[in-house]
Parts: structure tokens; sequence; C-alpha cells
């Protein structure tokens, strides 16, 4: 398949997406998760800009990216450390396992989770799990937050039932297929959280986390909320930038 310039992405519609996308293409991104052509579209532009590369860059084709993303999603599925670990890179806990009393319970659950943390402070995860966050990061556009631990909750449930496009009744997902959703808790330096369920802004920290580690985030990493907009729709996607020094 061609590979698209950075140019050639950043103003891409999501009808010339849906024209250059495969039957098989259009599937996989679907069983990716991504419900609607523009929030796939919007994280492929994300990415182009993160990379650093010049409009008239190649960078890469859709199978390509569609191939990075599944690789990403076993990743994630997964990546797994033990606790001496845990306090410089990002630790994988299964919340359904270690709890042997409660084996009936734990294989009749319909949703497991899946959890990344750099925090080793298991009170501070039990709080963070039950209390309510003091900001949502939705209502942070444009502020700089110095973060300092990043709780990401990965929920999978098994579908009883399809799931369907309401606008055209296509089905995203049958009966037996997994649906993921994401919780992301952050915590700045004064101990302040912000919650969000963005798979967009997630899967952004989960990139950079897996590129340059958790060294940054020590002393305290400045990121801006950011919102940009996604084409042909009022909608927009929550990401985040670095903050230059």
């Amino acid at each position: 398949m061609k590979k698209l310039t950075i140019g050639e992405i950043e103003e891409m519609t999501v009808q010339g997406l849906e024209k250059r996308m495969t039957t098989e293409e259009a599937e996989r991104m679907h069983k990716l998760g991504f419900a609607e052509y523009e929030t796939f579209l919007g994280m492929m532009k994300d990415d182009a800009t993160l990379s650093g590369l010049q409009e008239n860059d190649l960078y890469v084709s859709i199978d390509e990216y569609l191939s990075h993303l599944e690789e990403k999603q076993k990743e994630y599925e997964q990546y797994e450390q033990t606790e001496e670990k845990q306090e410089t890179s990002l630790a994988t806990q299964n919340t359904t396992n270690n709890i042997m009393s409660f084996e009936d319970l734990r294989q009749n659950s319909q949703t497991q989770i899946k959890t990344y943390t750099n925090i080793t402070d298991r009170k501070r995860l039990f709080n963070l799990d039950n209390a309510k966050p003091d900001v949502m990061l939705n209502d942070c556009e444009n502020q700089v937050i110095k973060v300092k631990g990043v709780y990401v909750n990965i929920y999978e449930k098994t579908l009883k039932e399809p799931l369907v496009n309401e606008k055209t009744g296509e089905i995203i997902k049958e009966v037996g297929d997994i649906v993921k959703t994401i919780s992301c808790i952050l915590v700045d330096v004064n101990g302040k959280t912000y919650a969000t369920g963005s798979k967009t802004f997630t899967y952004q920290l989960f990139n950079y986390i897996q590129k340059w580690g958790l060294v940054d985030f020590e002393n305290g990493l400045d990121i801006k909320i950011v919102k940009k907009p996604l084409p042909n729709s009022s909608n927009r996607a929550l990401g985040f930038e670095l903050v230059l020094e």
C-alpha cells in the first residue's frame, strides 16, 4: 500500500479516508474499537503531528498504521512487569488474579480489568479507584499539569448482544467480541487528580511512556491539555502537548 505523507494525512477528510480504505481495513479498524472513521482519523493525525516529520515526508500507509495499532493493542494486553520494576516502569496488574478465595466470583465476572500504573502505594490506588477525581480532564483545555502519577484501567467486557452503529445500522462488533473502555487518572505533584475516559488521550500517553519511559515523571512532567478538531465534525479529540522549557 502507498505510504501517505504528513501533509496528506493532515489534509485528509473522513470521506477521503473512507475512499482509501479497503473493506478489510475498515473491519480491522472497527475491531480495534473505532466506531467512527473520524475518531480513527483524529488519532492518525495526532500521531503524524507527534512524529516530528515535515509536510512532504512519507509517514505510513493505512495498512501499516492499522498494523501498528494492532501491535500496540497486543502489547498493552500482554504488558506485565514485576513489583521490583514498578518504580521505574509502567507496571501491569491483572486485578482478577490473586484473590483465590473469590474464585467463583472471579470466573463469573463478565468484565475483566487490567491496570497500568507507576504508583506503588496500594492504599493510594484503592483511593483512586473509589474516590471522585478532583477535576475532569475535559474541563482543563489549555491548562498545564505537572504529572507525577499515571493510573489507567482498561475494562474488557464480552458482548452478549451485538454492538450496532445507531446511524447506519452496521454491526460493529458481534456477540462474543470484546469491548474495551478506558479510565485514565493523572496525579499531579500536589496530589490533585484528573480523570478522562478518552482512548485518544490515553494511547497518546502510552506512546510517550513506551518511547521515553517514566524518568520524566519523577519530578513531574509538564503537559498542556489540548483539544484538536476532528475533520467534518463538531467534536474535538482530547490530547496533550509537552511544555517546552
